[in-house]
């Protein structure tokens, strides 16, 4: 026998087995862009904040798991890297009928919000955005929370507010997470 240990352990061990080998592949193959565009053009992840959890499950499928984020509930695509918060705190059952507050993360082949993808650089970002917006440099800071020092950018684009995470230097260095949200929701507890 290879596996020791209980059942209930060997199903999270292979279900993160499966995570991420989902993810490498959808690397490798880039091909995990949910369409619902008529032009098979991907959906970017934060046009559904505001939108349902039916709606999400039009775009990105019933394959996902419900779980939290800082107290609320949340759809994990794992097998996309994308996070959507639900509005309102915990929900022990997401119909489709609850509201869509947060998106967090995305694969890198999935468009995040307008031209913003995932693994960006900041001078990818200001590309990307053009002239829409006047970006700050990163912020290098001690995070509390991580206990780490960090780079951190927040601004509004489209009516959203973004923020992004880097390790290291922003420059040259791709994103590490990025959460997008409508602050006109309620607060995600």
């Amino acid at each position: 026998m290879l596996y020791k240990g209980d059942a209930s352990m060997k199903r999270k061990n292979l279900r993160l087995l499966w995570t991420i080998l989902s993810l490498f592949l959808c690397l490798v193959l880039v091909a995990c862009s949910p369409t619902a565009h008529e032009d098979d053009r991907p959906v970017p992840v934060a046009d559904l904040i505001g939108k349902t959890v039916g709606e999400a499950k039009a775009v990105f499928g019933n394959d996902f798991e419900h779980v939290g984020y800082k107290g609320s509930s949340s759809m994990f695509y794992s097998d996309l890297g994308i996070e959507l918060v639900l509005a309102g705190g915990w929900h022990d059952t997401l119909t489709d009928d609850l509201v869509l507050k947060y998106a967090v993360s995305g694969a890198a082949n999935t468009p995040i919000l307008g031209d913003i993808t995932r693994h960006m650089t900041y001078p990818d970002l200001l590309s990307a955005i053009g002239e829409e917006v006047t970006l700050p440099e990163p912020t290098y800071v001690y995070s509390d929370m991580n206990d780490r020092m960090e780079y951190t950018l927040a601004f509004e684009y489209r009516g959203l507010q973004v923020k992004l995470l880097w390790l290291t230097d922003p420059q040259t260095t791709p994103f590490l997470e990025i959460v997008v949200w409508d602050p006109t929701l309620p607060y995600v507890q």
